[in-house]
């Protein structure tokens, strides 16, 4: 059987002259001073002792720091330093080919039709690499196009052509990390999988479309995220 105790009733302090109950206001005020006491003789917590959490600074935003001061996350600002954009309108034929394998596409491979310098600001800038290409391939085959930092290469895409002679457009692009701030070069190569094929830069078999506004365009621009 579970021994039953009657309720504490707390009573008034010394000093009080009357013997009656407590009052349900008197416990509270008791308790909230007691309590108040003893939290004010404990302090905010540091780096050499345990502590209390100091007071909310009200933002959703912010986050406790661990030398217990709130803190508002910085944001990352992303500010452009440079727009550079190289563009080809000729009409030409190339052979040399781009393989359509498994290894990495050459500096040698295929022919440059594309290069732009650029000197970033910062070793920590992103440039974002924009390449878009037009032109076709004599048979039902690939075109393929690689993009190079200085010899590097750092993107390559291929587009498949329904027709022979048919116009394709088609583009691609890439955020590279140069992590420098001498001068590189980017520059953009295409061609045929094979050499018994040909590409037509900006042409249809050598002639040309839209007058001569036809063009393919590598468009690089400098990003500080500092």
């Amino acid at each position: 059987m579970l021994n039953t105790f009657p309720p504490m009733v707390p009573t008034r302090p010394s000093g009080d002259d009357s013997n009656a109950p407590a009052t349900t206001a008197y416990v509270v005020d008791y308790v909230t001073a007691t309590v108040s006491t003893a939290v004010a003789g404990i302090g905010v917590f540091s780096s050499a002792s345990n502590g209390l959490v100091p007071a909310s600074s009200n933002s959703s935003a912010a986050f406790l720091r661990g030398d217990a001061t709130w803190a508002t996350p910085a944001t990352q600002a992303q500010t452009v330093l440079q727009f550079l954009q190289t563009v080809n309108t000729s009409t030409t034929s190339m052979t040399a080919p781009i393989p359509l394998d498994n290894t990495t596409p050459l500096s040698t491979e295929g022919t440059q039709i594309l290069s732009q310098a650029i000197t970033p600001a910062s070793t920590i800038s992103k440039v974002f690499c924009e390449v878009s290409f037009l032109g076709s391939i004599n048979a039902v085959s690939e075109i393929d196009v690689s993009m190079f930092r200085d010899t590097t290469c750092i993107q390559a895409a291929s587009n498949m052509v329904s027709a022979a002679n048919r116009i394709v457009t088609f583009s691609f692009n890439f955020l590279d990390s140069p992590t420098s701030t001498a001068s590189v070069t980017y520059s953009v190569r295409a061609g045929p999988p094979s050499s018994a094929r040909t590409v037509y830069l900006n042409a249809n078999s050598l002639t040309g479309v839209f007058g001569g506004t036809a063009s393919c365009t590598l468009t690089l621009t400098e990003v500080s995220t500092a």
